[in-house]
């Protein structure tokens, strides 16, 4: 499966194009690789300015996007769930790692004791009070790097932890990094999954709609999402903030 990013500012009001591509282009004709074990076909969308792709996966079409700027412009418990099943990607020299987000927590402001933000604007959360859809990574016991991504409208606290995905593409890749052989050891933790991605400080403040790291519209599927009580914390405890897929085998920890 394959994403082709087109440009907006090339579409003429009232048209568009549709053409058939082989599964591996080079990354200088605008191709993000998700799969190369199937044909894509490449459409844009003129409505939103954001750029389609009409996959074939066998004989069942579907469509991938990446998630603009207003599906995290909302209320950071709505982004924390609706954001499972959708797809984390990060281009890299090494090739495109990607996979399926099942897990995710939900952090606020001032209301929330538990977050970077419950003290009002600091220097490490002024970041959480800023423009959303942007990359707020740091660094968890000094070990560890965590991805989030800012949630609510500008001057509103709010990010979203991304704490495990389903692996897609690129596990070979993910096992070196991640120094593991079992696939289940890949990414299910916020500190695994940004290991296997690589995914550093070095994206802190990124663009998530645009760039290398980015989230892209999962296939329709349908779950079940279960609510249950956010890991390693010693405040506010009994939240039920974090979301996860229920039965998927990358989740961090299930509910009793």
């Amino acid at each position: 499966m394959v994403i082709r990013r087109s440009r907006p500012e090339a579409l003429a009001a009232g048209s568009g194009s549709f053409t058939t591509f082989r599964p591996v282009l080079s990354k200088a004709e605008g191709m993000t690789k998700i799969r190369s074990d199937c044909f894509a076909s490449f459409a844009m969308t003129l409505s939103t300015g954001l750029s389609t792709v009409s996959i074939s996966w066998g004989l069942f079409p579907m469509t991938e996007q990446i998630l603009p700027f207003a599906f995290y412009k909302r209320d950071t418990q709505i982004v924390a769930q609706e954001i499972l099943g959708n797809i984390l990607v990060h281009e890299t020299k090494q090739g495109t790692l990607s996979g399926v987000i099942v897990e995710t927590e939900a952090y606020f402001g001032l209301g929330d004791p538990a977050s970077h933000a419950s003290r009002g604007m600091t220097k490490r959360s002024s970041i959480m009070f800023g423009v959303p859809a942007v990359a707020y990574v740091y660094l968890n016991y000094g070990i560890h790097c965590l991805l989030n991504i800012v949630t609510e409208s500008e001057g509103t606290p709010g990010a979203v932890l991304i704490r495990a995905l389903d692996p897609l593409e690129g596990k070979e890749t993910m096992l070196r990094n991640r120094r593991v052989r079992s696939e289940r050891e890949l990414s299910n933790g916020p500190g695994k999954l940004t290991q296997a991605l690589q995914v550093d400080l070095s994206h802190n403040g990124q663009d998530m709609t645009g760039g290398n790291l980015f989230v892209a519209k999962g296939p329709r599927k349908e779950f079940s999402i279960k609510a249950a009580c956010r890991i390693g914390i010693s405040v506010a405890q009994d939240s039920l903030l974090r979301y996860y897929i229920e039965g998927n085998p990358f989740v961090s920890k299930t509910a009793p």
